[in-house]
């Protein structure tokens, strides 16, 4: 598990984050006031390690080949370039996507934190799917976007440009837009009259806005 979680390219290096989100959600239940059973607020944050476990190899290999091809040819569209499998053919340069680039990290990182938000959210269980599903176009989207900025330096500047850390800076950049769209679409669906994210974390109406912050006490 220790190698999946810090080997070079791993889908799971996420995983580090997992215990500590759990320790702050027992933490936090545990301090509430008028607080339930231990058994009720601690359920839902040790489910929530078993993301610390990585999937099948041969699962994750299977999904992030045909994940690269998609991911490909969306960013070529994007470019206006030509997609040759996993190649993105420009006038000056390619951009090749392989696994490591396919979106599956952003896939698996995006689904932990979904079961986050709809734990937050006090809606029907209708949105809280919704918010779930999100997760796979949000992350194939962004994932794109991504690529098609390095494919952009790549033809303007050169390959080079888009290594080390460039390339990594802009993995984090593009991976917290996803979270923050992924955030704001949870949010504007629990901000309504009937439901609104639960109380575990403040909620503060003020000109018709939900104001989302962990709570002071």
């Amino acid at each position: 598990m220790w190698k999946a979680w810090f080997s070079p390219d791993s889908f799971y290096s996420y995983c580090v984050m997992v215990p500590v989100i759990s320790a702050i959600l027992i933490y936090h239940n545990l301090r509430k006031p008028n607080r339930g059973s231990i058994i009720k607020e601690i359920s839902f944050p040790l489910f929530f390690l078993i993301f610390m476990f990585p999937l099948p190899l041969a699962w994750t290999n299977d999904i992030s080949f045909h994940l690269k091809f998609l991911s490909a040819n969306i960013s070529a569209w994007m470019l206006h370039a030509t997609a040759r499998g996993n190649v993105i053919v420009m006038p000056h340069g390619q951009v090749v996507v392989n696994e490591a680039c396919s979106g599956i990290r952003g896939i698996l990182s995006l689904f932990a934190m979904s079961t986050v938000f709809i734990y937050w959210m006090k809606t029907n269980m209708t949105k809280k799917i919704i918010v779930v599903i999100a997760v796979i176009p949000i992350a194939l989207i962004v994932n794109a976007i991504r690529i098609s900025f390095l494919g952009i330096v790549t033809e303007q500047w050169g390959a080079q440009y888009t290594k080390g850390l460039i390339h990594d800076i802009a993995g984090l950049l593009f991976f917290g837009l996803s979270f923050g769209i992924l955030f704001t679409i949870s949010r504007i669906l629990a901000a309504n009259k009937k439901y609104k994210f639960s109380a575990r974390f403040g909620i503060i109406p003020r000109y018709n806005c939900i104001y989302f912050f962990p709570p002071l006490e």
